[in-house]
C-alpha cells in the first residue's frame, strides 16, 4: 500500500531565509561538521577512511578554532554533540566546542 502523505507544516519563511516556528512547536537545528584537513589529506593517493593514526594537521586545528569562532560569532549553542570515535573527528569536536561553550 502507498505510504501516508506527510502532514502539512505551518512554517513561514521571510525573504531573508530565516524560519519563523510558533511557539508551541520545538524546532531542532542539526549541524554536519566534517573534520579539518588530516595528515591523510596531503597524500592525494590515499582515501582517509576508517584509518585512526590520521590526526588533524596544524591547518585542521587552525580550522576547528575558524569553524568554532564562527559558530559563536553566530549564537550557535549545542545541546549535545556527537562525534566519531576516530582522533581526526574528536579533536575537530573538542576544539569547537572548547569556543563555543567558553563564556
Amino acid at each position: 500500500p502507498p505510504l501516508p502523505s506527510p502532514p502539512a507544516l505551518s512554517r513561514s519563511f521571510s525573504g531573508n531565509g530565516i524560519v519563523t516556528v510558533p511557539d508551541d512547536e520545538a524546532l531542532t537545528e542539526v549541524f554536519l561538521i566534517s573534520h579539518g584537513e588530516c595528515e591523510l589529506n596531503l597524500a592525494p593517493d590515499l582515501v582517509g577512511g576508517r584509518c585512526p593514526a590520521a590526526a588533524l594537521t596544524v591547518n585542521g586545528k587552525r580550522q576547528a578554532r575558524a569553524l568554532a569562532v564562527f559558530l559563536k560569532s553566530q549564537g550557535v549553542r549545542f545541546s549535545a554533540v556527537y562525534s566519531s570515535p576516530l582522533n581526526r573527528a574528536r579533536s575537530m569536536a573538542v576544539s569547537v566546542c572548547k569556543v563555543v561553550f567558553s563564556v
